[in-house]
């Protein structure tokens, strides 16, 4: 795939440099990470703000639509990979105009995780804080297991509704109803002709032949419905329109507004040729359009893949369980004695896990987007980078390496190494030793909030399933070379435990036999990290433990 680019590691930052160039006076790009953008005229006090943020590559979905009526700030991660924390915790700052914060969000394991801990934070300091989480695409999960559905392009629906009720001075309660309310009459569903490449991957993210289509695709790749031969685009148009009315169920003379969307390759004309089917449609079983667009409102890349989406009314969208989660011991096995330890275990998982990083990616693309090596490698860089120190305070080093992750990455991995590492670092807070005795309660207590946070079951094919088998395998163990063989053998054990069931949670649980006798691949990063961090057991003869 030819694209015309100048680095894949520089490709969002130099793309969003160039939106507000060419935009001057619409967008501001603020942020320690460059990664906020937020409206370069801020309302006065007293308005509620409205915040998203998401991975990039789908623009002008997230940071496209900032503006008057629209979002207040946006955050924005690597491509197709959602924001940092700090991100999003800076973006919610920068919308606060004194009236509370509204964040609408898709409905996106690390997004989730990752503005629910960012509005915790702000809860904290006396702020008004609210989420609206869509969940519109009906091919991503049946009508009883709504709350699980992928939120795709009827966010944007949301984004000017929500936007324009904040800007009508509406509370922010009022805000947050009007847009649930919305949000509960929205349906979606796509159809993919081709895939699109991540610039960091270089590879297409999925295979489709090129007289196939795949009806009810996500726009990261997750499986659909089914896959076939090409149709008509009538043939198509009646299919889409029969799900979303079957799921919606409007009754005759309902006002509906209509959203035919291309994922950045398919041409206008089609869409206007698949938007004639659908008119006709619709008017046949007594329903008004009351509001129509035709474009590119949320894309994928270069990806060809066409969606509609119908706003009606109908139940509300909750929070969701979040995807597969890479393991909290990037730094936990290692603990032992000190802080010190936990920095020289940390750095050795980081190389270890940038060094597989095409690894990763291959397995992650299985089920997902081929990202997570490229992720990993991300957060690992980002420590490596810090040349300062570790401290022999323990749960000071546990925040230190938190808050470097918390800058570099907001995905559902990422999410639940932060809740992990915080639970530890509080737990062992102004210690400056820690006996090996302490490992398995401590991890075991922060494997319960890891659950809490991600709503990951043990016995799901997780991470969260070897970090289990760690904190009992550990237990009773009181040296360290005898917890770093212990900590070895659970995760090849969760390996080989795990490796016949089915994926029942992430993009995986829509094609459960795909993950059959395929390893997950966050618990192929914990048996990464781990076996690094205990790869070496004595103590340095300089720079302090090498533990």
């Amino acid at each position: 795939m030819k694209k015309l680019i100048n680095s894949p590691d520089n490709y969002v930052d130099e793309a969003l440099a160039g939106m507000s160039l060419a935009y001057q006076g619409v967008y501001k790009i603020t942020g320690a990470n460059g990664r906020v953008v937020e409206r370069a005229r801020r309302k006065p006090v007293g308005k509620v703000g409205v915040v998203s943020g998401g991975g990039f590559g789908h623009l002008p979905l997230f940071a496209g639509y900032v503006g008057e009526g629209l979002l207040d700030a946006c955050a924005v991660g690597h491509v197709f990979a959602g924001p940092s924390l700090d991100d999003v915790s800076e973006s919610l700052k920068a919308a606060d105009r004194g009236a509370g914060i509204l964040s609408v969000v898709g409905n996106y394991g690390g997004d989730t995780m990752v503005f629910g801990m960012a509005n915790d934070m702000l809860a904290a300091e006396s702020k008004e804080c609210a989420a609206v989480i869509v969940a519109d695409d009906v091919a991503s999960a049946d009508k009883d297991q709504a709350e699980k559905r992928r939120g795709v392009a009827g966010i944007v629906f949301a984004f000017k509704v929500a936007g324009a009720a904040a800007e009508r001075g509406l509370s922010l309660g009022e805000v947050k109803a009007v847009t649930e309310r919305a949000m509960a009459g929205c349906r979606s569903i796509g159809v993919a002709l081709s895939a699109c490449t991540v610039p960091q991957a270089g590879e297409p993210t999925f295979e489709l032949p090129d007289d196939a289509i795949e009806m009810g695709m996500g726009i990261h790749g997750e499986r659909g419905l089914w896959r076939g031969a090409l149709k008509s685009a009538d043939a198509i148009a009646e299919e889409m329109v029969e799900r979303l009315l079957a799921d919606l169920e409007p009754a005759a003379g309902t006002r509906l507004a209509v959203l035919v969307n291309s994922l950045g390759a398919t041409p206008l004309e089609e869409l206007y040729i698949l938007y004639h089917k659908v008119a006709q449609l619709l008017e046949a079983q007594g329903l008004k359009i009351a509001y129509s667009l035709a474009g590119e409102y949320a894309t994928s890349m270069e990806m060809v893949r066409i969606g509609q989406r119908y706003g009606g009314r109908r139940r509300v969208a909750r929070p969701v369980e979040c995807p597969d989660a890479m393991s909290v011991l990037e730094g936990v096995m290692a603990i032992a004695f000190t802080g010190t330890d936990i920095g020289a275990a940390t750095l050795r998982a980081a190389r270890a896990l940038i060094e597989t990083k095409d690894r990763f990616n291959k397995l992650d693309a299985v089920g997902g987007d081929g990202d997570m090596g490229t992720t990993l490698a991300t957060v690992s860089q980002a420590l490596l980078a810090d040349q300062a120190p570790y401290p022999t305070d323990v749960g000071e080093s546990l925040m230190r390496i938190a808050k470097t992750i918390s800058r570099t990455s907001g995905s559902s991995l990422s999410a639940v190494v932060l809740t992990g590492l915080v639970a530890l670092g509080k737990a062992w807070s102004c210690r400056s030793e820690v006996g090996w005795i302490e490992l398995a309660p401590a991890l075991s207590n922060a494997l319960e909030i890891m659950q809490a946070r991600s709503k990951a079951r043990l016995g799901d094919k997780t991470v969260l399933d070897g970090v289990e088998l760690i904190a009992r395998s550990v237990a009773g163990l009181s040296t360290m070379d005898e917890v770093g063989s212990a900590a070895r053998h659970a995760t090849a054990r969760a390996l080989a435990e795990f490796r016949g069931s089915p994926a029942v949670i992430g993009r995986l649980r829509l094609e459960p036999s795909k993950g059959i006798g395929a390893d997950d691949p966050g618990m192929v990063a914990l048996q990464v990290a781990v076996s690094a961090m205990a790869a070496h057991t004595s103590v340095g003869a300089a720079g302090g433990s090498d533990r």
